[in-house]
């Protein structure tokens, strides 16, 4: 009998011990780029630099205006948070379907990027 119950308490053991309530499976952003292209030929792209940092960079068509912007971010997949280093800038999520991911404003609500991984 005790030989029975130890074979239990191992097997418990080495069960429990396989498990982990951290275990992510979702791949991590870091290093990631991610591009719009619009038809008028404006450019949104969405780098994420590290593990806690990312930037958001548009070069306006027809125009010499650049605009680069920097966040920190979270990321619980498929969800990603990005809160602006300049308080003037407005928080962004974004939804990551696939190589998709969109982009809402949320002072605003509207969708402001349809990014395609690159």
């Amino acid at each position: 009998m005790k030989k029975f119950l130890f074979a239990v308490m191992a097997i418990v053991a080495v069960a429990l011990a396989g498990c982990s309530k951290d275990e992510n499976n979702a791949p991590s952003l870091s290093g990631t780029v991610w591009e719009e292209v619009e038809s008028n030929g404006t450019i949104a792209r969405l780098t994420f630099q590290s593990a806690i940092n990312c930037n958001v960079f548009v070069d306006i068509a027809n125009s010499p205006l650049a605009v680069s912007n920097d966040y920190t971010y979270e990321y619980n997949h498929p969800n990603v948070t990005m809160y602006p280093t300049d308080p003037d800038n407005a928080e962004l999520r974004g939804y990551i379907d696939g190589n998709r991911m969109n982009v809402v404003n949320t002072s605003s609500g509207e969708t402001i990027y349809a990014l395609t991984k690159k």
